[in-house]
């Protein structure tokens, strides 16, 4: 895994600490002018060396944002490789400066603000988005895949057809190669028309976290029918007036003001998202007049609810890109975040996160096709609270048609929710697809 980090000169001391921290961290990393090969123009060296990379380091100081620096012009690089930064570019305060300074590149994700020693944080968080590259490439792979074995065989039929003097069928939903995969590619209803379409995109091709343990969601058919939310008053309802969540007893759940952008245009999807942290920082975060991001609800692991976003405004949650061709989907999606913190790395320790924290072997999940790679399990209390918020919603509002995961979204660059959300579970039940 290659790491270039970028820095202005009067940061060359941190930034050597970076490098030294990483390289005993088994990454390659660039860090200076001298690990270029003699000759050419340097540029054009620099902005090659920047296309090798996977991750890219911005230590942010008043130099290194003033216009004209040359860490700059390193930036402008990565953006030309990265349309997006979201999973490969990490923006490190290591001197103070006002966040209308940030170029908007990095203002659009998370920039990390190390509370001690700077060089072992950000090795830590390098490590993070080092594992969930790597929990990507094989379900992008897989996935790609499948979808070419479809596509031959669709081909095949229909010169076979053709070939015996008959017209060809008409094409059919791909099966998937295995029956989670096929679980995973339930119908959906197409975004515009309500008419019922066949998914044309599979979401994963990997491993997914089953729960048999919670009863509104066991894939057990029996217990499920046992506990099954038709039976039992709802959570919560949706006042469609003030757009507002209410709890059994009509209060409003906790509402928090967060960022958002103008009115929704539609509601069309519902796009889900961990935390990747506690949901009490990431809530207050959310609030931050500088944080460029947010969610309409958020959901910690006991199941409490919280709104942050009324449902007729926009929320900072899908980013700029598109899902099978709609685009702008934050003017046509509701977001819900689920405190959980992602992906974790096996250690000598035992399951740890990005910040240090150890996660009991018990509330993590291990896909079968990786290696020390995981993903912190949801609760019950909190998978419950997801399904009945959502069926909320698509009560409230029939024109949401689809759910999908914030690493559906073309150039997110995103994992979550990860293969420990019940993906498809939970579309069954939202959707009433058998």
């Amino acid at each position: 895994m290659r790491v270039f980090i970028s820095f202005a000169s009067e940061d060359r001391r941190t930034a050597e600490q970076i490098h030294l921290a990483l390289l005993g961290a088994g990454f390659e990393t660039f860090f200076d002018a001298e690990n270029l090969p003699a000759g050419g123009d340097y540029n054009t060296r620099i902005s090659a060396a920047v296309d090798r990379a996977d991750l890219f380091i911005f230590l942010i100081s008043p130099e290194s944002v003033a216009e004209g620096s040359f860490a700059r012009t390193e930036l402008r690089f990565a953006r030309e490789k990265w349309r997006h930064p979201a999973g490969r570019v990490l923006p490190v305060m290591v001197r103070r400066v006002d966040w209308g300074q940030l170029p908007s590149y990095l203002a659009a994700v998370t920039v990390l603000e190390p509370e001690g020693s700077i060089a072992p944080e950000v090795t830590r968080q390098v490590r993070h988005l080092a594992a969930a590259l790597r929990w990507r490439k094989p379900a992008v792979a897989a996935v790609t895949g499948l979808i070419t074995i479809a596509v031959i065989a669709i081909g095949i039929k229909s010169w076979s057809y053709r070939h015996n003097g008959f017209a060809a069928e008409p094409a059919t939903t791909p099966v998937a190669s295995d029956t989670k995969a096929a679980a995973a590619a339930t119908p959906e209803v197409a975004a515009t028309g309500g008419s019922t379409a066949p998914p044309t995109r599979i979401t994963s091709a990997k491993d997914e976290a089953h729960y048999p343990q919670c009863p509104e969601i066991s894939p057990n058919p029996i217990v499920a029918r046992a506990a099954s939310l038709d039976s039992l008053p709802p959570e919560f309802t949706v006042d469609g007036t003030r757009h507002l969540l209410l709890k059994r007893d009509g209060q409003p759940t906790a509402v928090a003001a967060a960022n958002a952008l103008g009115s929704l245009t539609a509601r069309q999807i519902i796009v889900v998202h961990f935390t990747a942290g506690p949901a009490r920082g990431a809530g207050g975060f959310f609030a931050r007049p500088d944080a460029m991001v947010s969610a309409h609800v958020i959901i910690d692991r006991d199941g409490k609810v919280q709104q942050l976003v009324p449902f007729d405004f926009a929320a900072r949650h899908a980013g700029r890109g598109s899902w099978q061709g709609i685009g702008q989907l934050n003017s046509k999606s509701l977001g819900i975040e689920l405190e959980n913190w992602g992906s974790l790395e096996r250690r000598e320790n035992g399951w740890t996160t990005y910040r240090g924290q150890t996660i009991p072997d018990e509330d993590v999940f291990e896909p079968a096709d990786t290696q020390n790679v995981g993903w912190q399990l949801y609760t019950c209390d909190q998978l419950r609270s997801f399904l009945h918020v959502a069926r909320a919603l698509r009560k409230a509002y029939p024109s949401i048609e689809h759910m999908i995961g914030h690493s559906d979204i073309t150039d997110s660059h995103k994992v979550d929710p990860g293969p420990a959300f019940p993906m498809a579970r939970m579309r069954q039940l939202i959707f009433a697809v058998d």
